[in-house]
């Protein structure tokens, strides 16, 4: 069921002052049934689910990246104590995507739960 209203509003304009303009929009408006339980945990599963995805994709750039750094070894582009450090970091940035990953999966799956 939609009910189409008809909203007139005014505006000031701030980067043209003294001027105002007038608009208009539709509202519509709908009704949606409520999500049931049963439905919100399978949401908050594929929240989880999307997450984890994210965590693998997140250490497989890890991997990528110390691969590169190993192959720069190889070619003495870079020396051993440079790849230590370059490896350090790599994993504190991978350690720091998958505690914001974390955060968001539990943000959002509490965000589903809620009635």
């Amino acid at each position: 069921m939609r009910n189409n209203t008809m909203l007139l509003g005014i505006r000031k304009d701030g980067k043209q002052e003294g001027k105002t303009t007038i608009w208009r929009f539709k509202l519509f408006r709908s009704r949606t049934e409520k999500v049931s339980t049963e439905r919100r945990k399978e949401i908050a599963k594929q929240v989880r689910q999307r997450g984890e995805d994210h965590k693998v994709a997140v250490r497989n750039e890890r991997r990528d990246a110390n691969e590169k750094l190993k192959e720069l070894l190889k070619k003495k582009s870079i020396s051993e104590d440079d790849l230590k450090r370059a490896s350090e970091k790599v994993q504190k940035e991978t350690d720091q995507g998958v505690v914001k990953i974390d955060d968001i999966v539990q943000k959002k799956g509490k965000e589903v739960m809620e009635v």
